[in-house]
């Protein structure tokens, strides 16, 4: 059964220290120009995790709905949150946004959770749009992977630690992932599934 990563306190906390606003912004400047944004844009961030981006996109000028499942990482993007910024904790197939967007799109992984579930996700975000709005997925160059494929990770935030063991079956496109986080003598250990795509990827084609 496929078991998505947990953005728990925990993880959010883990990754703190690599949470890089410049990289949202240059993120934000991608976004604007590929959809041609101006002043007043209505955005749509699916899977805005802490807000980064959508905060970078609200410091331009858009409005923006930011939307996560975890509980946990909407209520860190609300500590920052700009009054044009709306974040909602919902998953793909429960959202329903107040209105229609200009733009809608999954940024840094977010969608990651296997064919069937990202095509529901990719259906929800076509229904948030307007009738000329534009949908943008990044895919973080993933047809380059296998050549660049790292077994192990490491990041360190305060006390914290967390080892990531990787590994990826390029049959089925699925990377499994084991978690090792150990702060103050005590160690979490827990596993997540990732669909990475390729670019080009056989397969049917579907209507969103």
């Amino acid at each position: 059964m496929f078991q998505e990563q947990i953005f728990d306190q925990l993880c959010i906390d883990a990754w703190r220290a690599e949470l890089s606003r410049d990289r949202a912004l240059s993120a934000a400047r991608i976004i604007i120009n590929l959809a041609v944004l101006h002043q007043g844009s209505l955005v749509a961030d699916f899977g805005c995790g802490v807000g980064l981006i959508s905060l970078a996109l609200a410091k331009n000028g858009m409005h923006v709905f930011g939307i996560d499942r975890s509980g946990a990482a909407i209520a860190e993007a609300e500590k920052v949150a700009l009054p044009q910024c709306v974040f909602l904790e919902s998953d793909w197939q429960d959202c329903v946004l107040p209105e229609p967007v200009d733009c809608a799109f999954f940024w840094f992984t977010s969608l990651c959770a296997g064919r069937e579930r990202d095509l529901q996700a990719l259906q929800v975000a076509r229904r948030s749009l307007k009738d000329n709005g534009v949908l943008l997925l990044e895919t973080r160059h993933w047809d380059r992977m296998i050549r660049q494929f790292q077994c192990r990770s490491e990041r360190r935030s305060g006390v914290l630690t967390l080892i990531e063991l990787h590994s990826y079956n390029p049959l089925t496109g699925f990377q499994e992932t084991e978690e090792i986080y150990s702060t103050g003598g005590t160690t979490i250990r827990r596993q997540y599934h990732t669909r990475r795509y390729t670019f080009p990827e056989p397969g049917e084609s579907h209507e969103i």
